[in-house]
């Protein structure tokens, strides 16, 4: 495909993007962001001036935001279990799609740990937002553009 077979009613808008925590879907989902952080050694080897890279380690993060309407974020952290220990089993699905594109991209991330909470949060005069910080430790994917 060249930059002329690209129409411009094809390019993604992130409004039909979703995503389900543990099967439940965020309807009022604002903005999602998974990513892989990748860490490198450096190789050196004589005779060469440029340094070689093998990889060392791999990290997931990812962050989303979205309205509040309920309480479903303090149910996901039952509070007797936090205080034992023990955080819940998490999968995160994130799909990003748009009517007119080419197709969608839908990726499930596994092993996920979110990294922070909050029990309660508001500012006059404002809708009342919700955003979590986490990590994953595998992700599969589902969909590609263009397949």
């Amino acid at each position: 495909m060249t930059l002329k077979d690209i129409q411009d009613q094809q390019i993604i808008n992130g409004t039909w993007g979703e995503v389900w925590v543990n099967n439940l879907y965020l309807c009022t989902l604002i903005k999602f962001e998974a990513k892989v952080n990748i860490t490198y050694a450096n190789v050196k080897r004589p005779r060469d001036l440029w340094d070689g890279k093998k990889i060392l380690q791999l990290d997931g993060q990812g962050n989303f935001t979205f309205q509040k309407y309920d309480s479903t974020v303090l149910r996901l952290f039952d509070k007797r279990k936090l205080d034992q220990g023990l955080i819940p089993d998490i999968k995160i699905m994130g799909k990003l799609d748009d009517p007119a594109a080419l197709g969608a991209e839908r990726v499930i991330f596994k092993n996920v740990t979110l990294n922070n909470f909050s029990i309660l949060a508001f500012e006059n005069a404002k809708e009342a937002e919700e955003a979590m910080d986490f990590n994953f430790r595998d992700y599969e994917i589902y969909d590609l553009i263009g397949e």
